[in-house]
C-alpha cells in the first residue's frame, strides 16, 4: 500500500469488505443482547465487535450517502446509536442470510424458483402465525 493515500487505502479496504464473512456465532448472541430491556448502545456494540466483518458492514452501512451523515462514522457505538436497535437486527440478519445463500462472497448453485417458493411458504406460514398469536 506505499504511495496510496488515506482515501485511496480505505476504499481499497471497503472494497474487500463485502468478502469477509460474518461468524454465525454472533448473531444469536446479538438477538438475545438487541432483545434485553437491560441492553444499551455500548453493549450492542460490544457483542457486535466480536464479528471483525460484520463491524465493518455495519460502519459501512452507517456512512453510506444513503443515511448522508455530516461527518463520518468511526464507532461501532456511534453507528449502532444513530441506526437504532432495529436496523442493526435487519442488517444483521440480512447479511447472515445473503452469507449462507451466497457462501460468503461465492455464489453457490441454488434455484431462484425454489428460493422464491421458499420465502412466500415462510412469509405465509408467519402471517397465520402472527394472526393466531394476536401479534399485528
Amino acid at each position: 500500500m506505499d504511495g496510496m493515500n488515506r482515501d485511496e487505502i480505505k476504499a481499497r479496504i471497503y472494497s474487500k469488505i463485502d468478502e469477509l464473512p460474518t461468524l454465525p456465532l454472533v448473531l444469536p448472541k446479538l438477538l438475545r443482547t438487541l432483545e434485553n430491556r437491560n441492553s444499551n448502545v455500548r453493549t450492542v456494540a460490544d457483542v457486535i465487535s466480536n464479528d471483525p466483518a460484520l463491524s465493518s458492514k455495519l460502519l459501512k452501512v452507517a456512512n453510506s450517502a444513503y443515511y448522508g451523515f455530516p461527518s463520518e462514522i468511526t464507532s461501532l457505538q456511534r453507528a449502532v446509536a444513530l441506526l437504532g436497535f432495529n436496523m442493526v437486527r435487519s442488517l444483521a440478519l440480512s447479511m447472515s442470510v445473503i452469507d449462507s445463500i451466497t457462501g460468503g462472497g461465492k455464489l453457490r448453485s441454488f434455484s431462484e424458483e425454489d428460493l422464491w417458493v421458499h420465502s412466500l411458504v415462510v412469509a405465509t406460514l408467519m402471517q397465520e402465525i402472527s394472526q393466531k398469536t394476536g401479534n399485528p
